[in-house]
């Protein structure tokens, strides 16, 4: 069985990070271009860095560090995707993940360009930990087993 743990609203508190850009943010405010991804694309080279770590760090550092085949599968945003942005993303990515996770090894990440290309690593009894509903609802439609989790 192969476990993948998604990042960003699972165990690193993205959404914190935004909230101090921009303190009115809601959902509604992603579709498009905007306010989000302005501010993601003017502090690229800080975006991913330094989020503070959420309550399932501990559960996912336990699986990552206790059982075998366990990865983080982690989205860039799908325009930064070949760009100088989504390497930086990457870079900031791996280094939160060798901050907050014991013997954390860097081909133990994987990045996608945007969350549906997750569904790429579907294969018999792989389990997806994430915090959207549409990656879950996707990963189980696909044969996986999707976890549906919030990070707080």
């Amino acid at each position: 069985m192969m476990i993948y743990i998604d990042m960003d609203g699972v165990i690193a508190n993205f959404s914190g990070w935004m909230k101090q850009h921009i303190p009115d943010l809601d959902e509604s405010m992603w579709k498009g271009t905007g306010r989000p991804w302005k501010v993601m694309k003017e502090n690229y080279k800080d975006v991913y860095l330094n989020l503070e770590p959420l309550h399932l760090l501990s559960y996912a550092n336990h699986m990552y560090n206790n059982l075998e085949r366990v990865k983080f599968l982690t989205a860039i945003p799908h325009s930064w995707w070949d760009t100088q942005e989504g390497e930086q993303a990457m870079i900031n990515k791996r280094l939160w993940l060798e901050r907050y996770i014991d013997n954390f090894s860097y081909e133990d990440v994987i990045f996608t360009a945007g969350a549906k290309d997750k569904i790429k690593y579907v294969e018999e009894n792989a389990v997806l930990y994430d915090d959207r509903q549409d990656t879950i609802d996707a990963w189980n439609e696909a044969g996986g087993t999707g976890i549906h989790v919030k990070g707080r």
